[in-house]
């Protein structure tokens, strides 16, 4: 017994196991959990943006996704075609409160030099959403324009910060 007393319970078990002719797990062992300096909801909320993370990146700076692309596509061409005097991607960052900013993805310069802000989404998140609408009460300088793509073939809605249908 006096043995049994210095073993771990690790140990114990084992030596236990070896006796009764158990064979040990030889599954990879599963990394050990941080420990959470919060609790409750919290807790909840980190794990659902961990997830969202893995299963939907966050935006690379400078890099366009496919709805950006085709955008900058339309863009391109209605700047050769003369609607439009240029545009630039990310080209603009507004402070919205302390540590808050709103980037939108393109600057758009229209006819007689009139500045443009137009954000592509697929979909749009609640946060998204908030920053969009206080960019426009903030910055009344810009026209702030959401572009959405519809189905094919390639069309695009524009609306404005309380989402009404404007015209390009």
């Amino acid at each position: 017994m006096d043995r049994m007393s210095t073993l771990s319970w690790k140990e114990a078990i084992k030596l236990e196991n070896e006796r009764l002719g158990i064979k040990p797990n030889l599954a990879p062992p599963r990394p050990e959990k941080k420990p959470s300096a919060s609790v409750g909801h919290i807790d909840t909320m980190a794990q659902r943006d961990e997830m969202a993370r893995v299963l939907r990146p966050r935006h690379v700076a400078g890099e366009m996704n496919g709805i950006e692309k085709a955008y900058a596509a339309h863009l391109e061409s209605r700047r050769v075609c003369g609607e439009i005097i240029g545009w630039k991607f990310e080209a603009i960052k507004l402070k919205l409160a302390r540590a808050t900013f709103y980037n939108p993805d393109f600057l758009v310069i229209a006819l007689e030099y009139r500045l443009e802000l137009h954000e592509t989404k697929g979909f749009w998140e609640d946060d998204a959403i908030l920053k969009f609408k206080l960019a426009s009460e903030m910055y009344p300088e810009f026209r702030i324009i959401a572009v959405r793509r519809l189905r094919k073939p390639t069309r695009w809605s524009f609306k404005d910060s309380a989402f009404r249908e404007v015209s390009e």
